[in-house]
Order: structure tokens, then sequence, then C-alpha cells
């Protein structure tokens, strides 16, 4: 197994793929004249199952290749259990379709690497001698 913030195999999509595709599914819409964003989690959840297992597989790719960014385990059973709560209550017609476009789980996962990146960069610096 690699050590935290190594690749472990050569990941799918680039961290920055990982963000763009967060953002389209969590918040690249916004509603005119406010600044509620949403994006296309919810409209797909609106298929009944099928729009459900598409965004929790395509949740599960982030995963994957956030992991292979070098998430800890820690931080990648975080994730899960985001995308599969989104996926679970998602899957409640009318509340699971609101709750979708509140929760964006994949954004929360993005967040969840980058203060896992901070930790790690803040122990890798040398404090400095006095």
């Amino acid at each position: 197994m690699a050590p935290s913030g190594q690749a472990r195999h050569t990941p799918f999509l680039s961290i920055r793929a990982v963000e763009a595709l967060s953002r389209l599914l969590d918040t690249k819409f916004k509603f005119p004249g406010t600044d509620f964003r949403f994006g296309l989690d919810p409209i797909i959840s609106l298929v009944p199952v099928i729009g459900d297992v598409i965004s929790y597989a395509i949740s599960g790719l982030l995963i994957v290749t956030m992991y292979r960014h070098g998430a800890s385990g820690k931080v990648v059973r975080r994730m899960v259990f985001n995308a599969t709560l989104d996926a679970v209550i998602g899957s409640i017609p009318l509340i699971g379709t609101i709750f979708d476009f509140y929760f964006k789980a994949n954004q929360r996962n993005v967040q969840l690497l980058k203060e896992h990146y901070a930790r790690e960069n803040a122990k890798k610096t040398i404090p400095a001698i006095s």
C-alpha cells in the first residue's frame, strides 16, 4: 500500500477533472435572482432508480480517483458515507430530490480531499528553529 499523499495507481481523472465533474453535479447552475446553486445530480435523480444509480456510480468513480490521488482510508470512508447518504435519501421520491439540491455530496468530498492535503502538507512543514 502506498503512503498517504502518493498516487496508488494511475488515476483515471486528474484532480482538476474531479473538481470540474463535482461542480457539474452539485453547483454548476444558479437559480436566477438568487445565490442558490445546483448541479445535474438532483436533475438526474428525477429518473426513478436509474438516475440514483447513475449518480451513485459517478460519485464512486470520483471517490476511487481521489483515493488514487492519495486520500487516506479515513477520508475515503467519510466520502463513501457522504455518497451513500446522498444515494439512499436521494432515492426517496420528492424528499430525496429536495435533499439532492442541498446536500451536495461530491462537493463535500472534494472539500474533504483538500482538507486532507492541507493536513498532510502541514505535517511535512519543518518547524522554524528559534
